[in-house]
């Protein structure tokens, strides 16, 4: 029920340069989310580009909606 990302910033690569805005200093993180039952917890994605997560957390087969017909 809990969605931990663990990450390290390592400013190395940007030696001289000095960061506009940093949300976390140099070295580890850690951020934990709650998470419904309402998600695929086996169907949750992660993608890193340009230094920015994606996650994708799709909802359980049973938390959609469906549709019942009216007669």
């Amino acid at each position: 029920g809990v969605l931990t990302i663990e990450g390290r910033i390592d400013f190395q690569k940007y030696e001289g340069l000095q960061p506009v805005y940093g949300e976390y200093n140099v070295g580890p993180y850690r951020r934990n989310f709650r998470i419904s039952s309402q998600i695929d917890q086996n169907k949750i994605t992660a993608e890193m580009r340009d230094g920015v997560i994606t996650l994708t957390l799709p909802k359980a087969e049973a938390a959609k909606p469906r549709r019942i017909a009216v007669v």
